[in-house]
């Protein structure tokens, strides 16, 4: 076999030719070491345009509040010591998902491939990504693809990103307000709550007392919710303490 391959614009000459090109992301940034290291010689010509950017540094998320319940979020990455948008990035993976595939048809080798703004491709790993694939997908399905640098995030589709931050390493960049709901929406902080309203005549068990506290945080931090325990459990006197403690504020 040839001990050269030449690599340019229009493929490779000497040692074959890969004609599916979105494996040439993969075929140069994993299998040219590879063959490089068995004693084969590779040439890559300053035309060839799918020589792999290294995203080697550090993944942030950048937050702003909007007021209410709304955020504007920017994901960025480091490529070889400078900021790049992650977002589009991983939009660019996004497009390629053949409807109904699962996300793991678009890894090879453990990496996805996107593409930068300047049109070279990036080499991610797969499991880092997937994560944050897949609160793209759930939170905005098909509406995602039209999204630039950065994307609107209602609070309840921003709670999916501070779940999985700390798998993800991203380091945040303001949004304390959203990442204080978003524990407290978990289930962390709201514990058994205030007390019952002091002009309540019955006694709340500690599940009731759990139950009566999410009442009132949703109140709080004026957000919609649904009080949902099995038949016979006591909603109802949950319900007559919730709004007798709105009462009591001056907000019923």
């Amino acid at each position: 076999p040839p001990s050269l391959i030449r690599v340019g614009a229009g493929g490779a000459a000497g040692g074959g030719f890969i004609d599916d090109t979105p494996r040439w992301p993969d075929f140069a940034h994993r299998v040219a070491p590879q063959l490089r290291a068995e004693g084969w010689r590779i040439v890559m010509d300053e035309s060839f345009r799918h020589q792999v950017a290294a995203a080697d540094g550090e993944w942030r998320a950048e937050v702003e509040d909007k007021g209410g319940w709304w955020f504007s979020l920017e994901l960025g990455v480091e490529v070889e010591g400078r900021q790049a948008p992650l977002l589009p990035i991983l939009l660019s993976v996004l497009n390629r998902l053949t409807p109904g595939a699962p996300l793991e048809s678009l890894a090879a080798a453990g990496l996805v491939y996107g593409r930068l703004p300047d049109g070279r491709p990036v080499a991610l790993p797969f499991e880092r990504v997937r994560r944050l694939m897949e609160v793209l997908v759930e939170a905005f399905g098909e509406r995602a693809a039209g999204a630039g640098d950065r994307i609107d995030l209602s609070l309840a589709q921003a709670v999916g990103l501070e779940a999985v931050a700390e798998a993800v390493k991203l380091r945040w960049v303001g949004g304390e307000r959203l990442r204080a709901l978003a524990r407290r929406l978990a289930g962390e902080g709201i514990g058994d709550g205030p007390p019952p309203p002091a002009g309540f005549r019955a006694d709340l068990r500690p599940y009731q007392r759990r139950g009566f506290a999410w009442l009132q945080f949703l109140a709080d931090e004026g957000l919609g919710g649904v009080l949902a325990d099995d038949m016979g459990l006591g909603k109802t006197v949950q319900t007559l303490a919730h709004i007798l403690a709105e009462k009591e504020a001056g907000r019923l």
